[in-house]
């Protein structure tokens, strides 16, 4: 049976990732600074790490196979910019480099659409349509840069080591618990305009 971490199991992403994971035939490890507020599957356990605590990582990684790392400050205007990008970019290199070390095979990255800076700052016009991963990013927020700095920190690892990764760049993220709110936004279509949360 394959050992799979997911950091940030917590998370919206992560706790719904455990759930495929398991049916998948896994034995996942959830890694999270936050219990999870409902309960794990059975073949799944928890363990509290802080992903800023390089030797707390490599404790977590140990005997690993597979990695999906989820964990990360996903809310780029509830921390500080400074707070984002820190705990984002360092935490990201910290698993790589157990990982590496620790003889993973492979790791799943989340990054996240703000790598094109769309939906930050200034107005950005795409390129081209549809937008794909081979589009230009230009983030334009600590949150977008770091996810953006993350692909960079796994294409390094890749280029450098025997370690597999693929990185995805997530859209805006919802539970069934919260999809109420796409019909009050579209009511409001006009201040959604422009958005490519559609991607």
């Amino acid at each position: 049976m394959p050992k799979t971490i997911v950091t940030g199991g917590s998370g919206k992403v992560g706790w719904w990732s455990i759930q495929e994971l398991v049916a998948a035939g896994h034995e996942v490890l959830a890694i999270d600074k936050v219990k999870p507020v409902e309960a794990l599957p059975k073949g799944a356990k928890y363990w509290p790490v802080e992903m800023l605590n390089l030797g707390e990582v490599y404790q977590a990684l140990a005997g690993a196979d597979y990695v999906c790392h989820i964990g990360a400050i996903p809310n780029p205007t509830g921390f500080p910019g400074a707070t984002t990008f820190q705990n984002n970019t360092i935490a990201t290199y910290h698993v790589f480099q157990a990982a590496v070390d620790l003889g993973v095979q492979k790791i799943i990255y989340t990054s996240s659409e703000m790598v094109y800076g769309f939906l930050d700052g200034q107005k950005i016009i795409p390129e081209y349509l549809p937008v794909d991963e081979t589009h230009p990013t230009a983030p334009q927020g600590p949150y977008g840069l770091s996810k953006k700095m993350g692909e960079d920190i796994a294409e390094m690892f890749c280029r450098n080591h025997k370690i597999s990764a693929a990185s995805f760049r997530l859209a805006n993220v919802r539970s069934p618990g919260n999809y109420d709110v796409y019909p009050k936004r579209r009511k409001r279509a006009e201040r959604q305009a422009g958005g490519l949360w559609s991607y």
